[in-house]
């Protein structure tokens, strides 16, 4: 469930405010075990800033070239794959203090860690894993309705272990252009386009606590009006997460 636009990162190498953005909202402080969900094939960018944090990685997309395309690109990820393609997001990583290690380390960490790779449509399949947190990085908007939100929701924190939490962030596009069509006709995108509230309603219905929504301008997408950030806990406890 990935799409062109913001986080095309094989297109538009380099770090820019947006993806500054999404490192730093959603990929700090993770713990535990991780589901990608919605995973697209870059997966693995994300997973440099997180992967030396957490215990073990799993990778899910509703599309089965996705999983298989992302497999193939952690199982020959080098550093000298990773400073060639990604050194402005290394450094942005190591100066704002998610990582200290070398590419060499993040490379191994990534390899050893990457756990599972599965094709999975969060409306209808389900899973015995639980996870610690899930990341949903431009994928939960890829619904028809609210009444599908709310069900990939509700599906999502079956997935939680009983202190885990969700981070995602979605896009809101202006007009349904033709190449938004397109995307949502290859279930990239979604008819709902949903908004803030839409967002903070469907994770209260789903039975979500500790909710928090955010709007913030997307400054590097065409079409895209704006980035929501959402994270929210499947139960209340005593710690601080997410």
């Amino acid at each position: 469930m990935y799409k062109d636009t913001i986080f095309d990162i094989e297109l538009e190498c380099g770090v820019n405010k947006d993806t500054e953005k999404v490192f730093k909202k959603l990929c700090a402080d993770l713990e535990g075990k991780v589901l990608d969900l919605g995973c697209g094939q870059l997966g693995h960018y994300w997973a440099m800033a997180y992967a030396e944090d957490v215990e073990k990685i799993c990778y899910f997309d509703l599309k089965e070239r996705n999983v298989k395309n992302l497999c193939r690109r952690i199982e020959t990820i080098s550093p000298e794959k990773l400073e060639e393609k990604f050194s402005e997001e290394l450094k942005f990583l190591t100066d704002n203090g998610f990582t200290s290690n070398s590419p060499n380390k993040i490379a191994k960490d990534i390899v050893t860690k990457s756990a599972g790779f599965e094709q999975f449509d969060f409306l209808k399949d389900r899973s015995n894993q639980k996870f610690d947190y899930i990341l949903c990085i431009e994928s939960i908007e890829c619904v028809s309705d609210y009444k599908e939100l709310q069900k990939a929701l509700s599906n999502i924190k079956r997935l939680l272990a009983p202190e885990g939490g969700i981070r995602g962030v979605t896009l809101q596009y202006i007009n349904k252009t033709s190449s938004v069509k397109q995307l949502i006709e290859d279930d990239m995108e979604g008819e709902m386009n949903p908004s803030k509230e839409d967002l903070v309603s469907a994770l209260d219905e789903a039975g979500f606590q500790h909710i928090n929504v955010e709007t913030t301008k997307a400054e590097n997408a065409e079409n895209y009006s704006q980035m929501i950030f959402f994270s929210a806990k499947n139960q209340s406890n005593n710690k601080t997460r997410p």
